[in-house]
């Protein structure tokens, strides 16, 4: 038996050739499950009669909207509100002007980071707002909610604020929630797709002059902390490269997340978190082995 496995163990490995075209980076999400699902939240009846509490998640909302004014890049956040307000001003009967004037209150309100911009602007770019009886305004602020929401933990400081603003704000929400004909699901290739329209310089010139291509940073996060094969494309010579032999000089760092690996992984899916210096969001992917209907619900696709 010993001299069997040692033959067996001599013998040579036959050597996988790499494919020479390119090859596809991919995660599917589990079936009926929403990156950006829109739920009811919870009833803040019990504010009105604990008016300790209500106050102490306002001090919290001011104390984490004074850390959004510290560090928002509020010019380029300018840039990018301008350029959903082109996207989206054909379907209000309002001037251009004053829907970024509107955007960019509610921006500040809910203290959206960039990456919230961008899934926001994925968000209204699928919506019908003849769909909605309700006034521009509450529309567009409910929707930046759905994706702040979705994206993050620990909302209840904002809820508080919306309340305060708008006193009827949950049970308004909670029922707006049934109008709404049919169910987002955005994807980080949608996110991509929004920074590469959304995220221009003064000249025009596409974001990758600003920084690093949005689509490699996500690549290269999920490549380092996961079994992914890497993505291998052919150059003009007909030679495989990595993406992380792409050259890059970044001039600036967009404040976008990083993923990182969860501790605790079941057995159908594992979890990246993208760490915030305010609120910890997060999203799932399938596990790579488990690839049915990879095709159809790609979530990340080398172009």
């Amino acid at each position: 038996m010993s001299e069997n496995n040692a033959k067996k163990r001599g013998r040579k490995r036959s050597i996988i050739k790499p494919p020479s075209k390119k090859l596809k980076l991919e995660a599917s999400p589990p079936k009926d499950q929403s990156i950006f699902p829109i739920n009811p939240i919870i009833s803040f009846d019990f504010l009105k009669s604990k008016n300790n509490l209500k106050d102490e998640l306002l001090q919290d909302y001011q104390e984490l909207h004074s850390s959004f004014t510290t560090n928002c890049s509020f010019h380029q956040s300018k840039t990018v509100i301008k350029n959903i307000a082109k996207i989206i001003e054909s379907q209000f009967e309002i001037d251009g002007q004053s829907l970024i004037d509107i955007l960019n209150a509610i921006q500040n309100d809910l203290a959206m980071s960039d990456f919230e911009l961008l899934a926001w602007a994925a968000i209204l770019e699928r919506i019908n707002a003849k769909e909605f009886l309700i006034p521009i305004r509450n529309l567009l602020s409910n929707f930046a909610f759905v994706a702040k929401s979705s994206l993050n933990d620990g909302m209840e400081p904002f809820q508080a604020f919306m309340v305060s603003k708008r006193p009827n704000f949950v049970e308004e929400y909670n029922e707006w929630i049934k109008t709404v004909k049919h169910s987002f699901s955005i994807n980080l290739r949608d996110i991509n797709q929004k920074y590469k329209e959304l995220w221009k310089t003064r000249d025009d010139s596409p974001a990758e002059s600003i920084s690093t291509s949005y689509s490699i940073y996500v690549d290269d996060e999920l490549n380092s902390a996961s079994p992914y094969d890497h993505d291998i494309l052919a150059n003009e010579n007909g030679e495989n490269r990595s993406l992380r032999e792409d050259p890059v000089t970044p001039k600036k760092t967009p404040d976008f997340p990083q993923f990182e690996k969860s501790e605790s992984l079941s057995a159908e899916n594992e979890y990246y978190y993208y760490k915030s210096d305010r609120l910890s969001p997060f999203f799932t992917f399938e596990n790579p082995e488990n690839k049915a209907d990879s095709d159809s619900s790609s979530l990340l696709s080398a172009e």
